[in-house]
């Protein structure tokens, strides 16, 4: 016999949160997901981290010939996401060039995390209806920061993986009083900092987390594992050269944005109370995080009694990568969204329960403002997806191989062994500011540049830093081609 319920209210609330609701929500959702992987276009860090593993595969050592300009990236750098990279470089030996093979792999990874997320949530929350792990994997999902991260070659989801399965062994450790699975958490928080400086986060986290319970003895275990595994970072660092040379690029970083001015201690400090910032910083994770919130002050002292671990080594993670990460950016939130997403779903369930108009109105406009987010997210998706490659094959028919070309970053991809390609990053690091057609044409004639592809819609906004090159024209510069996207200038010869 069906339940019946006071009001629509309450029957749509129970509807869209049962199985069956959850199962078209994210069947709709992955859905459409797939279909967005149809050409999917190519985000600037790809470019980044593309290239860094192709030289290291190719000439041994990690470098950004795209950035001449900027400190010594075109000879070597060595502040590198260590692990990242080198998987990389393996997978172009595996597969050969192309942005797909860093896609796959970080899609790849994201699945490994749901499919250990999933037994997590069957194992340790036994009294929950057999199902109830599809609300927190959907919480996740619906995210649209995940699904865009998913699908980038960036570390953030490899860290989520190794973040939680670092919280996995030492929630286990202390549950289930198996101390020496603080080794494996160890071992993951290293691999964490091996892919990502802002692993030590975690590690900091496992520190005091484990501390918290006065666990001395795997406090020690989990500290070697720990730091023995974190240090393989420096092991190609073998002189006092290497040693400045990886110091001066953090104090050299061609982004005002992430450096650190003043005192630092009070900067961190003041930083406690720019926190929510990551939290709202756009659209791409406000509904979730309002969402998290919502239901954390509502159901905050059953919370607190039902997952007391969680909600301590969530509450330290918190602090820790405020205090001790490289800075507030909205991508970061990955670290926090699978515990966000587990204490969201728990809040959700007890409203189910509770049946309270008012939480579930709000619980339900939530969702809508979460929907409305995906739409814009899907929407610019769409807008920039295109087949790069065969772009770029398109643009490249009318410029001699071995060139010297200034382009956008993604004309690596399929192009890096046809020419010599210098970014615009690499012009706009080195000058951090915008750029006049004369101070351009002097910086490129320095590099011997002889073609320029400028990608017509960035270079029409007034806020591209090169955008007069549209307007005004360069210097000795001709159009050579041109479409709907794209236009090819050519040097022409000076008397």
């Amino acid at each position: 016999m069906k339940t019946r319920y006071k009001n629509p209210i309450q029957t749509l609330a129970v509807a869209l949160f049962s199985k069956k609701g959850l199962l078209w929500m994210m069947g709709i959702l992955a859905l459409v997901f797939l279909v967005s992987l149809k050409n999917r276009f190519i985000q600037s860090d790809e470019n980044w981290f593309g290239e860094q593993a192709y030289w290291l595969l190719n000439e041994g050592v990690v470098r950004l010939k795209s950035m001449p300009l900027v400190n010594q990236a075109s000879v070597r750098i060595y502040a590198i996401y260590k692990l990242h990279v080198y998987v990389g470089a393996g997978l172009i030996k595996l597969f050969g060039w192309h942005f797909w093979i860093f896609k796959a792999y970080v899609l790849a990874l994201f699945i490994l995390f749901l499919i250990i997320y999933r037994r997590f949530i069957i194992k340790h929350f036994p009294n929950q209806e057999r199902w109830f792990w599809m609300l927190p994997v959907f919480v996740l999902i619906s995210t649209p920061l995940v699904l865009e991260q998913a699908i980038i070659f960036r570390p953030d989801v490899a860290m989520m993986l190794l973040g939680f399965c670092s919280f996995l062994f030492l929630y286990r450790a202390i549950k289930e009083e198996r101390e020496n699975l603080v080794i494996l958490a160890g071992l993951m928080a290293g691999l964490s900092f091996l892919t990502h400086f802002n692993g030590n986060v975690f590690a900091i986290t496992g520190f005091i987390y484990l501390l918290s319970y006065r666990k001395y003895k795997a406090w020690v275990k989990y500290s070697l594992v720990t730091f023995f595994v974190s240090m393989l970072y420096f092991w190609d660092m073998t002189n006092v050269e290497s040693i400045k040379a990886f110091i001066g690029e953090f104090q050299n970083v061609p982004n005002e944005a992430v450096k650190l001015k003043g005192n630092i201690a009070l900067i961190r400090l003041k930083a406690l109370f720019t926190e929510h910032q990551r939290f709202f910083w756009s659209y791409r994770a406000m509904a979730t995080s309002a969402l998290f919130f919502f239901m954390l002050i509502v159901y905050f002292k059953s919370l607190i009694k039902q997952i007391p671990e969680i909600m301590r080594y969530f509450l330290i993670l918190v602090i820790s990568l405020n205090l001790f990460g490289a800075y507030v950016a909205e991508r970061f939130l990955l670290y926090y969204l699978p515990i966000m997403a587990l204490i969201t779903a728990l809040g959700i369930q007890k409203a189910m329960e509770n049946r309270k108009n008012r939480v579930l109105v709000i619980l339900l406009l939530l969702l809508v403002f979460q929907g409305v987010n995906l739409a814009t997210s899907f929407k610019m998706v769409f807008k920039y997806n295109a087949n790069y490659p065969e772009i770029h094959e398109e643009l490249a028919r009318y410029i001699p191989k071995h060139e010297k070309v200034l382009a956008p970053w993604e004309f690596i991809f399929n192009q890096i062994d046809n020419y010599t390609i210098y970014s615009y990053k690499n012009v706009e690091y080195y000058n951090l500011k915008r750029v006049t057609n004369e101070e351009l044409a002097s910086i490129i004639t320095r590099l011997g540049v002889n073609y320029i592809i400028v990608a017509q819609e960035f270079a029409n906004l007034t806020q591209y830093p090169f955008h007069e090159i549209r307007t005004t024209g360069l210097p000795h510069y001709k159009p050579l081609y041109a479409n709907s996207n794209y236009v090819i200038l050519k040097r022409e010869p000076q008397e």
